[in-house]
This record gives C-alpha cells, sequence and structure tokens, in this order.
C-alpha cells in the first residue's frame, strides 16, 4: 500500500464515535478501518445477490448498504 496524505473536513464528533467504537489508535486508522468495510459490505452484498433472489435483498441485515454501482 503506497498511502497518500489526504485533507477533509469531517465531523470530530464522528470520527471520535468511531474511534471509540473500533478501538483504532489514530484518525486515520479509524477512516482506513471505516473504508474497509464498506468494501466488505459491498463483498457481502455481490455474493448475496449472486446467490438468486432468494438471498439477493439483504436490505434487512444491511438496510444502509449503498446503491450497488454495477
Amino acid at each position: 500500500m503506497n498511502p497518500v496524505k489526504k485533507t477533509w473536513l469531517i465531523d470530530p464528533a464522528l470520527v471520535r464515535k468511531a474511534r471509540r467504537i473500533c478501538g483504532a489508535r489514530t484518525e486515520t486508522e479509524t477512516v482506513t478501518r471505516a473504508l474497509r468495510e464498506i468494501v466488505v459490505r459491498d463483498e457481502i452484498d455481490r455474493a448475496f445477490r449472486s446467490c438468486g433472489p432468494i438471498l439477493a435483498d439483504i436490505e434487512e441485515v444491511f438496510p444502509d448498504s449503498p446503491t450497488p454501482s454495477r
């Protein structure tokens, strides 16, 4: 991984809360974990959808999942 420096405007209270929840040591680790969570959720969503219509609707599991960009 070749990390890059970014400047973002992020709600500090949200970062503190997320950091506490996930046990991250730094804000960078917090954001990285959050981004990985989004990727994992997408992989789970794709896996369920590939199993057919019976398992395709996982809205009940991840109601805030992003709309697939396929």
